[in-house]
């Protein structure tokens, strides 16, 4: 970090010192972080080239089946995750799946993304040995949003297609914060002083995120929106299906104020949306309580096998 003598400071360079990050006011760290994520030097985590072109490519309508299977071998680690995740407990029922072709032919294009973004996010992003926990506690949530808002889609009219991605990298922001302040000193402050700042600035760093790595349009709006239902006046159903979804994770975990995790230093809560906007969100989606009640059923499964 230059200092004010120096003939480049206030030119594009923004650091975070640690562990004076610890002792910065909620708004000025979290302005801090951001100025960071937005400066010419910062460069992002970067995913698998493979799950970025599967992206792209499975948006197409003729696509080759054969293409995607070579695209996802061509990957021997991706691949190989991708076999281990989906012969567990959350896809027991898709049978023993022994080949990426096997799994192409079960899951489906989608289905397959879909997977390959999770697999991909837990080897490149979900990893930071300073926040260990956290980094446990994001993936887990992560794919539990993920997968409630996946049900919540199938039991409602909204278009679905990207309900799983939104769920699952809907707070990348969190992730990409994190490893920021670790790149930036090896010995990072305590998460419980420093929450605050990443809840204020983690929406915004997920937007930047979903830039950086050139995501569809609609999902890099909803991660960037995903704490408020309205946009231009109105209920978006994508996010209200995310703020459903966490609701649904946060009553399950039986956590009135939101979904709780634990740290060496103490309780920090994940904080959830307000119950008006809940509200909100259900009226959008059309989901009164026999719906739920049937969704729940659901959930209670999903979240006992991740």
């Amino acid at each position: 970090m230059y200092t004010k003598n120096h003939p480049r400071y206030g030119m594009g360079e923004h650091t975070v010192e640690v562990p004076q990050a610890a002792l910065l006011d909620e708004r000025e760290l979290a302005d801090r972080l951001i100025k960071r994520f937005q400066s010419p030097d910062y460069r992002p985590p970067r995913l698998p080239e493979v799950a970025l072109k599967l992206l792209e490519v499975s948006r197409k309508p003729d696509v080759d089946l054969n293409k995607i299977i070579d695209l996802i071998q061509s990957d021997a680690l991706l691949a190989g995750e991708l076999l281990k995740t989906v012969r567990s407990p959350m896809y027991s029922g898709r049978g023993n799946i022994r080949s990426v072709r096997a799994a192409v032919a079960r899951l489906g294009v989608s289905g397959v993304r879909d997977l390959v973004m999770q697999v991909s996010l837990n080897m490149r992003l979900f990893r930071v040995p300073q926040y260990e926990i956290p980094m446990q506690w994001l993936r887990r949530h992560s794919m539990c949003i993920a997968h409630l808002s996946a049900t919540i889609s199938r039991y409602t009219s909204i278009d679905g297609e990207f309900a799983f991605l939104c769920g699952l990298l809907h707070d990348v922001g969190i992730a990409g914060l994190l490893l920021s302040l670790v790149d930036q000193n090896p010995e990072p402050p305590e998460l419980i002083y420093i929450w605050p700042a990443i809840q204020r600035a983690h929406q915004e760093a997920s937007e930047i995120l979903a830039k950086h790595w050139q995501l569809p349009a609609e999902i890099t709006l909803v991660v960037a929106n995903h704490h408020r239902v309205n946009l231009g006046g109105y209920p978006h159903p994508l996010i209200a299906t995310l703020i459903v979804a966490e609701a649904i994770e946060a009553q399950i975990s039986k956590s009135d104020s939101g979904v709780e995790l634990k740290t060496r230093e103490g309780t920090i809560i994940h904080e959830q949306q307000s119950t008006e906007m809940v509200r909100t969100a259900l009226d959008a989606l059309g989901i009164g309580r026999d719906l739920m009640a049937a969704i729940m059923k659901d959930a209670s499964r999903i979240a006992a096998s991740i």
